[in-house]
């Protein structure tokens, strides 16, 4: 779902992921920094390390433009 080692990690980047989400952020950009910012702070425990990895970055980014997008869409 979001590249990490295990499903526990993609869990635990989902949570991440969908608190941002249900936050009023002004752009995409700035939501990606504000969770790239607790993805940072995940990623000190040991068995989350790979949580700022480029694929779980990419995957977060995917994940906040399909909700923009959609949100565009439902305001149209």
């Amino acid at each position: 779902m979001y590249g990490m080692f295990t499903t526990a990690g993609d869990a635990a980047v989902e949570a991440v992921v969908n608190h941002h989400l249900a936050q009023d952020y002004e752009n995409p950009t700035a939501m990606f920094y504000a969770i790239h910012d607790d993805l940072d702070r995940l990623q000190t425990v040991s068995c989350f390390s790979e949580a700022t990895d480029t694929e779980v970055r990419e995957c977060v980014w995917i994940k906040i433009s399909s909700h923009y997008r959609k949100k565009e869409v439902d305001m149209a």
